[in-house]
């Protein structure tokens, strides 16, 4: 049997969202590296602060909307053997990027405070690191798992996808903002 992609509402498109992020991400990751090369105090912690927020509560809110919404749906329709171990990989990598970031969040965390001095090369070595987990885990998501994803789920289950996504996301808009104005405020 043929599948075919089906199509969802743009603004309820959970695949969209995903692949948006992703760009997010991308330019995260570039501004992370450059976030080593700023000297000045206050634009390198408010630059820290902006990223801090990203990768502290965007990064987990977008697992989640995998973990979650997609992976567990994906993993429940037939498709090929290789789709099953593509899933596996894809949590496997969602683990470890979150370990990275269990690493790498203090050292971001102090930068947003301006508690203590950071070496540039500990910020180039934390997004080279970064670089090496979420580059080849963004390849895997938009050349195997969406493509199959937008191939076998149908317009419903997306649909249904897209509104959990959006329900995560103004959960977490508001609590959003409320992060980034407790990490701007100075140390105690």
């Amino acid at each position: 049997m043929s599948h075919q992609p089906i199509a969802v509402a743009e603004d309820k498109d959970p695949l969209r969202m995903l692949l948006r992020f992703h760009g997010e991400l991308r330019r995260t990751l570039k501004d992370l590296h450059t976030l080593a090369r700023i000297d000045d105090g206050a634009r390198r912690q408010a630059e820290a602060i902006r990223l801090y927020a990203v990768l502290a509560h965007d990064v987990p809110r977008h697992d989640l909307d995998e973990e979650v919404s997609l992976l567990p749906r994906l993993g429940r329709v037939k498709g090929p053997e290789r789709l099953t171990r593509m899933i596996r990989t894809c949590r496997g990598m969602h683990e470890s990027i979150e370990e990275e970031l269990d690493q790498a969040l203090p050292v971001l965390r102090a930068l947003t405070q301006g508690i203590a001095p950071i070496e540039p090369g500990v910020i180039e070595h934390m997004a080279t690191r970064l670089d090496g987990l979420l580059v080849p885990h963004l390849r895997l998501e938009e050349e195997e798992i969406f493509p199959h994803a937008r191939l076998l789920l149908d317009a419903a289950t997306l649909e249904t996808m897209g509104e959990e996504m959006l329900r995560r996301r103004a959960d977490k808009q508001r609590g959003h903002a409320r992060a980034v104005e407790i990490y701007a405020e100075p140390p105690l």
